[in-house]
């Protein structure tokens, strides 16, 4: 009977410790059970207008758009159009419609320090080679290559649509996103399960091959019984484009459903492209409410972080450097030294706004669970370790800012020699500032359709508010 109790007692303890312990050595707390009543309907407005813009903001050039639009609707300018800036500005600079700086001016010069959100605003896509179109066995097909990591399967027998511009030699441009508002979809077709025999010995990342991710363009013949001739007339006739304006095209086949919520509770979001355009919007929303902050407020929309960070729109160009000059000589009056430059530089407090991925519920066994996020569990503080994590003195001030604020946080970390993953901080490191990487989960990450909670979203909304308005 004693060995009976007191195995009772040991499972008894069990259950009450062991849950405890899994939270508390992850810094987790209940999101949703930290949200006030009085909040409950923000909450739902602020997850649809995050809907509305994933709806509208499928590629960097739409997504600009639409940053834009908000912008200039809370009262925002082009930094070009200001003679002088004073305490309050609101001002953007769009780099070649694909990347966008917007900030409020502080009440200190920019030396003194600034606030600095980076988000990238491209998504994993599929994107159309110069010279795409191609006929085979009665169909006519695009020749596609894919931009940052996917698992190509998922890209089979879903809508998709086409976005981007078409640049042709007279100097205009057409912008494209043909699947949208009605339109027709592209779809890659996949291979029925009576035939596709000879081809189940494939990997995961093999089930469709790179060269595989064509899509069908048209099969209708013209009355010569060329498919080929039926496609170039739509085309040309319906949207101005001959064959050879494809060499001049950015064009990109993206998932076409639409934003929705998900579960019977409707707790969470589901969506293309929320890494990264979650922390994209969460943060430019956040900056849309600052006023007068001490500090000067910016948030930078990157493009080309899936792939590098590379060319005149990634982080990885001077498009921030020569932005914070700009607003140094606005706000100056005047031509600054490169030391008062590179002191601005030094002196922006960063966050590296990215999501990490969440514990999945059927393969929770990737995860680290002690250092692993989850849906609901609040802001994520992203620890990377080996060299890439800023100070202890930066990471204290980062729990301080979340603590006082009442803001509910978990970290991430990924299983070691198991998983990987970069945010744009690198490069904010190379300018001379501390950076924080700072984010919202989710699940499905870089698939065509992936999950987040709109707790999380709320939070991190908060955060942003509470970081903007630092001194």
């Amino acid at each position: 009977m004693r060995k009976f109790l007191l195995s009772i007692a040991i499972v008894l303890l069990w259950a009450v410790v062991s849950p405890a312990q899994e939270a508390e050595s992850n810094f987790q707390q209940d999101a949703w059970a930290r949200i006030p009543e009085s909040d409950a309907a923000r909450v739902e407005a602020l997850a649809q207008e995050y809907k509305d813009f994933l709806r509208r903001a499928r590629h960097e050039l739409l997504a600009v758009a639409e940053a834009k639009r908000l912008a200039k609707a809370k009262g925002f300018r082009p930094l070009e159009e200001m003679e002088r800036l004073r305490a309050g500005d609101r001002v953007y600079v769009i780099n070649r419609d694909r990347a966008m700086i917007l900030a409020v001016v502080g009440s200190v010069p920019l030396v003194e320090g600034a606030t600095l959100s980076a988000a990238h605003i491209d998504s994993p896509r599929i994107e159309l080679k110069a010279n795409p179109l191609y006929e085979k066995e009665g169909f006519v097909l695009f020749q596609t290559t894919y931009h940052g990591g996917i698992k190509k399967y998922q890209w089979a027998s879903i809508p998709l649509a086409l976005v981007g511009r078409v640049s042709k030699k007279d100097g205009t441009s057409l912008d494209i996103a043909i699947g949208l508002e009605g339109e027709p979809y592209l779809v890659i077709p996949d291979l029925a399960p009576h035939v596709d025999r000879p081809f189940r010995d494939r990997k995961q990342q093999e089930v469709l091959k790179g060269e595989e991710l064509d899509p069908i363009v048209g099969t209708r013949p013209d009355a010569e019984g060329s498919v080929m001739g039926t496609v170039l007339a739509v085309l040309e006739k319906k949207y101005g484009i001959g064959r050879e304006d494809f060499i001049s095209a950015q064009l990109a086949l993206v998932p076409a459903l639409p934003p929705a919520d998900v579960g019977l509770d409707a707790s969470l979001i589901g969506a293309y492209g929320q890494d990264d355009r979650l922390c994209s919007f969460i943060s430019l929303r956040a900056l849309l409410d600052v006023r007068r902050p001490k500090l000067t407020a910016m948030v930078y929309l990157a493009a080309n972080e899936e792939v590098g960070s590379h060319n005149v729109m990634g982080a990885g160009s001077s498009f921030l450097a020569d932005t914070v000059l700009a607003l140094q000589e606005k706000a100056g009056g005047g031509e600054v030294t490169f030391s008062a430059h590179r002191r601005a530089m030094r002196s922006i407090h960063a966050v590296s706004a990215d999501t990490p991925t969440a514990v999945h519920p059927t393969f929770a066994s990737v995860q680290e669970k002690t250092n692993a996020a989850r849906l609901g569990g609040g802001v994520v503080l992203k620890r990377y370790g080996r060299g890439t994590d800023p100070t202890s003195e930066v990471l204290a001030k980062v729990r301080a800012l979340l603590d006082s604020n009442g803001i509910p946080w978990q970290t991430s970390t990924y299983k070691v020699d198991i998983a990987r993953g970069g945010t744009l901080g690198r490069f904010l490191s190379d300018d001379g500032m501390d950076v924080v990487d700072i984010g919202a989960p989710l699940v499905s990450m870089h698939s065509t359709w992936s999950l987040s909670s709109k707790a999380d979203l709320w939070w991190l909304y908060r955060f942003f508010g509470a970081f903007f308005a630092m001194e």
